[in-house]
């Protein structure tokens, strides 16, 4: 059984000199193109829905907190540039003692007094939110702010996000 009939043979081999010189062609076409550009291992993919919102003020580090205590985070997305400490604090002027949470551990001031207070404990965010996570078998990863998604969770959430396993009010 023949499924093409073909009474003129064909002659290929008559433009072997053609095809030739054009696989050469794009042979060093492609080579000219790896040595200039390189390679890109890397995998673009865009999909879904991609929402950009900016959170005003603080990062939600309280509301993170309450989340991570009742069990309700599955995943805990941490910056790398997210340098934050929770201290305690002792002013020698009034008195005054407390919790806070600061940037920057340089000339914190009291809130009663204005005087320089003095710690007696600090905490950095990450390791103390890391500890409470293993507690709750909630999953950590902490991004690198070089990543585009790193600079968002920074930009976007100050940092600190969690992705929920259930919702909460």
């Amino acid at each position: 059984m023949e499924i093409f009939k073909y009474k003129k043979p064909l002659s290929l081999m008559s433009k072997s000199k053609r095809f030739g010189l054009l696989s050469v062609t794009v042979l060093i076409f492609a080579l000219g193109l790896i040595i200039g550009k390189g390679f890109n291992y890397g995998i673009d993919f865009a999909g879904g829905t991609l929402i950009q919102v900016q959170y005003e003020g603080d990062a939600p580090i309280k509301e993170v907190r309450k989340a991570l205590e009742m069990g309700a985070v599955d995943t805990l997305l941490l910056s790398d540039a997210l340098r934050q400490y929770k201290i305690d604090v002792i002013c020698p002027s009034c008195g005054y003692s407390g919790k806070m949470i600061v940037k920057d551990l340089e000339n914190i001031k009291c809130p009663k007094c204005s005087s320089p207070l003095n710690i007696k404990e600090k905490h950095d965010i990450i390791e103390e939110y890391s500890e409470m996570a293993k507690q709750t078998s909630t999953k950590v990863e902490i991004i690198s702010r070089e990543t585009e998604e790193g600079e968002t969770l920074l930009k976007a959430f100050g940092g600190i996000a969690g992705i929920l396993r259930y919702r909460i009010d």
